[in-house]
């Protein structure tokens, strides 16, 4: 696959990722428990189950994308991808909340009913899912632009220098013609041999 057709989504299943997905998510965790915690005690309390829930649909959804991301998630264009892919994170984010509510005493455990976990959890998994998947596909655009203005620049040096190059074989050749004819005709026929591969490959000597 080209890098031009290549899909912005990254390697959810990479060392850099995993880890990117586990600092974010405890970030958040301290976040959100910073913002509902009275005390010191109560913050420690809430952080722990906070971040254990927000680590499961983090790395369940990255977990899932990755595979998705292996067969038909990655031939996808982008637009189609983006929202395939904040999808997973969605479904991920209810199916986590309700498998808590199912085995956890959740009002127990972080003081709110199903129907706000639920709003909670979609709303929130939404919100920074569009973010994240808006991020990485901006930041997939700039390294293409960057990739093509490398590509430009090097095309652009490699036209200087072929005239050059033609011009210093072709005294090479001259050169070597009363001396050693046998010599100049290797010379030439190389000089032939490249520019006929130059011209088939579409690429500039």
């Amino acid at each position: 696959m080209s890098s031009e057709h290549r899909s912005f989504l990254p390697d959810f299943c990479g060392v850099r990722t995993v880890a990117a997905v586990v600092v974010s998510a405890t970030l958040m965790a301290m976040v959100l428990s910073l913002a509902a915690a009275d005390h010191l005690r109560q913050f420690w309390e809430s952080f722990s189950v906070i971040a254990l829930y927000i680590l499961w649909i983090g790395l369940m959804a990255a977990a899932l994308i990755c595979l998705l991301k292996e067969g038909w998630l990655g031939r996808m264009r982008h637009g189609l991808a983006g929202l395939v892919a904040w999808c997973v994170i969605m479904l991920v984010a209810l199916v986590v909340s309700l498998c808590t509510v199912w085995l956890l005493p959740v009002e127990m455990l972080v003081n709110v009913t199903l129907q706000e976990l639920l709003i909670r959890t979609l709303g929130i998994s939404g919100i920074l899912g569009a973010l994240i998947l808006r991020y990485l596909y901006e930041n997939h655009r700039q390294k293409q632009r960057e990739l093509a203005e490398s590509r430009a620049r090097f095309q652009a040096l490699q036209a200087r220098i072929r005239p050059h190059f033609l011009f210093n074989s072709l005294n090479t050749v001259v050169s070597l013609i009363p001396s050693d004819p046998a010599c100049a005709e290797e010379v030439l026929q190389g000089l032939s041999d490249l520019f006929r591969a130059s011209l088939g490959s579409g690429k500039p000597a």
